[in-house]
């Protein structure tokens, strides 16, 4: 857009300088994590002079590692702080000027070459904006594990939990804030155009490997599918009720019997064969689903 206008036009040198920066930052950070990296013997030497009580436990895990507050581990998290508040200052700035440039730009080039602009311009604001969301999760464990903050370790499960939503946010944001992508997105994804309905048939069809390399129809496409998001929510319901148990037999309250766990086992597994059972009963024969069709025409 710079380039059009003849205005703020970024020198070349400065374009290798952000290459080679792009380049550099993840191998910096990979060396600035070795240096704060101590070995394993000494780890333990600082457990046992400092925290001897927990000397044990640390024992017997497999995998850990101690970072130790230091001077350097104190620079570092500082200079990663301001480097970062500094790239998200310069990217407002960079943002905010391509909306002032696009105001002039509107002026001198076609509405169809504008658009395309304007389109690509929204696409990295979204997709940028939902970075910083999902990152900003990352930061706030790097925070607090400097300040030392009490609940850090609960509240970093929780932002690494949100970090890996990255994906889903960006794709929901595109479609909503990014109409292009949408009509893309609407050539290949059949649910999402505007049909006439003409009957009151519940019916559809199915598309992918499943159908068209194995010959698959879509009645049991559903019930695979039913059967998987059932079972996904039936390991979490599991994983909490054991974990919620765990803390009852230690605090002795609040411990089930043996006879609900039993049942709650067989509800996990007659779950999927209900569901199952319920398709098989709506389902029909396929001469009876054409003789069907047939009479609705």
């Amino acid at each position: 857009i710079a380039t059009i206008l003849k205005t703020h036009i970024l020198p070349k040198f400065s374009f290798f300088l952000f290459y080679l920066i792009c380049v550099i930052s993840p191998l910096v950070i990979a060396l600035g994590v070795n240096v704060l990296h101590a070995e394993k013997e000494e780890q333990l030497i600082y457990i046992a002079e400092f925290y001897p009580e927990y000397l044990p436990n640390f024992q017997q895990l497999p995998h850990f590692d101690l970072y130790i507050k230091n001077s350097t581990y104190v620079f570092m998290a500082a200079v990663f702080i301001m480097v970062s508040f500094l790239l998200c200052l310069v990217l407002t700035l960079i943002i905010v000027d391509i909306f002032r440039l696009m105001s002039t730009l509107k002026l001198k080039i076609s509405l169809g070459t504008f658009k395309k602009h304007k389109d690509a311009t929204r696409s990295l604001v979204v997709q940028i904006t939902t970075t910083i969301l999902c990152i900003f999760p990352i930061a706030l464990v790097v925070v607090l594990v400097v300040s030392e903050f009490r609940n850090a370790q609960f509240i970093g499960s929780i932002c690494l939990l949100l970090f890996t939503v990255h994906s889903s946010i960006n794709i929901i944001s595109l479609f909503i804030f990014f109409p292009p992508f949408r009509e893309y997105a609407s050539e290949y994804m059949s649910f999402m155009r505007k049909r006439k309905r003409t009957t009151e048939m519940r019916a559809g069809y199915s598309v992918g490997i499943l159908s068209e390399w194995f010959g698959v129809s879509l009645h049991y496409n559903i019930i695979i599918a039913f059967s998987i998001v059932i079972l996904q929510i039936e390991s979490l319901m599991m994983s909490f009720i054991q974990k919620h148990q765990v803390i009852a037999i230690i605090l002795k309250t609040h411990i089930l019997p043996n006879f609900l766990y039993f049942l709650i086992y067989i509800f996990c597994l007659i779950t999927p064969l209900y569901i199952t059972l319920c398709f098989n009963v709506f389902h029909v024969e396929k001469e009876e689903q054409f003789r069907y069709i047939a009479e609705a025409q």
